[in-house]
């Protein structure tokens, strides 16, 4: 799954535009077969998100009792993803709430490159 699989309403968006369903009209309106998936940081825009029909929603920070209480709002209504403080010490605790996806951005930041490199040879002939 990668960033050109799908729209990603984030929060600055929805803080941008009049209402959640104006923003999602533009969205279908100049963006075909595309999946939606919309940022909500908290369980009332979860609701509200549920409640206009997404079908994929990410969960922005959400502590471990609000990824719970967001399982049990959702009731498999939709995707919920949870992100946002998730470490390989947490991730456990997070998958164990039920959520169906987990972004770990920990997985890839400060990430040290490896060193690598080759050396050839001149090589005389026998």
């Amino acid at each position: 799954l990668g960033l050109f699989d799908q729209i990603l309403i984030k929060e600055n968006h929805i803080k941008s535009s009049k209402t959640m369903e104006d923003l999602i009209s533009l969205a279908l309106k100049y963006v075909k077969n595309k999946d939606l998936q919309i940022e909500v940081e908290n369980l009332d825009q979860l609701q509200k998100a549920i409640e206009i029909g997404f079908k994929n929603i990410l969960l922005d920070n959400f502590d471990i009792k609000s990824l719970k209480k967001a399982v049990l709002l959702n009731k498999k209504r939709a995707i919920l993803e949870a992100s946002g403080n998730i470490t390989l010490k947490n991730v456990r605790k997070i998958a164990l709430t039920g959520v169906s996806r987990i972004s770990l951005g920990s997985l890839t930041k400060n990430i040290k490159a490896i060193d690598l490199s080759m050396k050839i040879e001149t090589f005389k002939s026998l």
